[in-house]
C-alpha cells in the first residue's frame, strides 16, 4: 500500500499556496517542487501531509480548501451538465486513482449519498483524508449551486456523517453534521442535484451521466482484450487495487454487459484477464520483494492466501514458495 501511486493534487495545492517552504519536503524523496510529479507514492504523500499538519494544522488546511471560489479539480467535473453528473463523475475518478480511498454513490428516493471508505493503514491520517474528501464534494455542490444563485440555506440541506473527523467540518461547513459509527458519507438532496451548469457544452462532456443513464449507441465501441489487460495490470501495480468489471466499463464508457460481450467475442473473459494479471504480478513480487506468500496474496487482492496458492499451482504446476526457491517447471 505504501508504494501505491496517488495524485499529488491536494498536497501540491497546499505547498504552492504556502510558497513551498523547505520544511514541507523533510523526510520525503523530493528535493523541491520541481521534482514533485503529478502522481507520487502514498508514503511520500503521507510524509508531506505529516509536515503540513505539524507546521500548519488541520483546521487551517481545511480552511485553505474552502478559500477556493469554485471547485478546482479536474475540468471534467465543472463541464458536467448538472450537479448529479458531476458527483458521479468525480466519484469514478477518485475510486480509480486513489488506492487508500474508496468512494461509492447510491441513489435514494430523496438524495444521492456519497460514501467514503478509507484504508485502515492510513491510521492517524484518516481524519484529514476524510475531511479532504468531504470538503471536495461540498465544493462541487457549492460550485453548481453558485452557478445559478448563492444560497447558504440550500447548502444547509446537505447532510454529512463523519467517522474519523473531529469538530472542524461542523465548524466550517453550513451543513448538517453528525458523528457516525460506520462509513463517512454526504447526502445531497435530489432537489439540489438538478442544479444545472449554464456553461454546459455537450461536445466537451465525455462522461456517463449517472447510474441509470446509458451511453448513447453512437458512443459504444469495441475494446480489445489487450487494452483491458493493461488497465487491470495498471490498477494492480500502481493503485494496489483489484478493479471490478464495472470500473473498467465506466473507463471505456460501456455497459458491463457490452464489455463482457466484447471480451467473449475475443475469446476471453474479465476473470481470465484478472487471473493472468495477478499471476504475472505475483511472479514479479515473489522474485523482487521480501513479502511472504500471504503478503503477496494480500497485495494481489486475495482474501485468503490459500486462494492465491491454488491459482498459482493451477497456472504453473508448482507452489509460490517452491517457485520462489527456484523449483520452476516450464511455464505454459
Amino acid at each position: 500500500m505504501a508504494s501505491s501511486k496517488v495524485p499529488a493534487g491536494i498536497t501540491r495545492f497546499w505547498g504552492s499556496s504556502l510558497g513551498w517552504p523547505a520544511w514541507i519536503f523533510e523526510g520525503t524523496s523530493f528535493a523541491g517542487p520541481q521534482s514533485l510529479t503529478r502522481k507520487i507514492t502514498l508514503i511520500d504523500d503521507l510524509k508531506l501531509l505529516a509536515n503540513l499538519l505539524h507546521h500548519v494544522g488541520e483546521a487551517r488546511l481545511v480552511e485553505m480548501m474552502l478559500d477556493w471560489p469554485r471547485y478546482p479539480g479536474e475540468a471534467i467535473v465543472l463541464a458536467a451538465p448538472d450537479l448529479k453528473a458531476a458527483i458521479w463523475s468525480r466519484s469514478d475518478s477518485i475510486d480509480l486513482q486513489n488506492a487508500p480511498i474508496s468512494v461509492s454513490v447510491r441513489s435514494e428516493r430523496d438524495a444521492d449519498v456519497v460514501e467514503v471508505s478509507l484504508h485502515p493503514e492510513l491510521g492517524p491520517f484518516r481524519p484529514i483524508y476524510e475531511q479532504v474528501v468531504l470538503v471536495l464534494y461540498f465544493l462541487i455542490a457549492r460550485s453548481f449551486i453558485g452557478m445559478t444563485h448563492t444560497s447558504k440555506s440550500d447548502l444547509s440541506e446537505i447532510s454529512i456523517r463523519q467517522v474519523h473527523s473531529g469538530p472542524i467540518i461542523a465548524e466550517l461547513l453550513p451543513c448538517k453534521v453528525v458523528q457516525a459509527s460506520s462509513e463517512a458519507s454526504m447526502a445531497i438532496p435530489a432537489r439540489l442535484l438538478s442544479h444545472s451548469n449554464p456553461d454546459f457544452d455537450p461536445a466537451t462532456w465525455t462522461m456517463p451521466v449517472g447510474p441509470r443513464q446509458r451511453v448513447p449507441r453512437t458512443r459504444r465501441r469495441q475494446v480489445d482484450a489487450k487494452a483491458l489487460a493493461d488497465a487491470i495490470s495498471t490498477s494492480l501495480t500502481e493503485l494496489g487495487r483489484v478493479p471490478q468489471l464495472a470500473d473498467l466499463a465506466r473507463m471505456h464508457e460501456l455497459s458491463e454487459r457490452t464489455l463482457a460481450r466484447n471480451l467473449a467475442n475475443s475469446g476471453t473473459s474479465f476473470r481470465e484477464l484478472l487471473d493472468q494479471a495477478r499471476m504475472d504480478l505475483g511472479k514479479e513480487l515473489l522474485l523482487q520483494s521480501d513479502l511472504p506468500v500471504h503478503g503477496v496474496a494480500e497485495r494481489l487482492g486475495y482474501s485468503e492466501a490459500s486462494a492465491f496458492v491454488r491459482s498459482f499451482n493451477r497456472q504453473f504446476n508448482v507452489s509460490p514458495a517452491k517457485w520462489r526457491n527456484g523449483q520452476r517447471p516450464e511455464f505454459r
